[in-house]
């Protein structure tokens, strides 16, 4: 099997994957954090910083399971244990993604933000 014959399924199921994932982004509301007496920069400014919160304790929280994954990706030699080390490693940056937002979630929260849908 030649390079150019597995290249296009794979081609062709990112191309499947891009335009579901433009759908179902098209069709999502935005939202936006919001506070009473707030201004649209005091939110930015909280806003990176609880993000800067959240991914550094996201890291703390998945650093073991994430190196784990990352080790066994590295160091498989058949293409089905490599397929399945890959996808232990895309689960666990899933989570590490998870755990960061639900930390930013629950920093804005603190601070007196709720995030509220924007009518277009």
């Amino acid at each position: 099997m030649d390079a150019m014959s597995t290249a296009m399924p794979r081609a062709t199921r990112l191309l499947a994957t891009l335009a579901l994932l433009l759908l179902c982004a098209s069709c999502a509301p935005t939202h936006e954090w919001v506070a009473p007496g707030m201004g649209a920069s005091m939110r930015d400014g909280d806003l990176r910083e609880c993000s800067t919160i959240g991914a550094r304790l996201a890291a703390q929280s998945s650093w073991f399971e994430r190196g784990r994954a990352e080790r066994e990706a590295l160091w498989a030699r058949r293409p089905t244990d490599r397929a399945f080390a890959n996808m232990r490693l895309q689960q666990a940056q899933m989570f590490e993604m998870r755990e960061r937002q639900r930390h930013v979630d629950d920093c804005m929260g603190a601070r007196g933000y709720r995030l509220v849908p924007v009518d277009p």
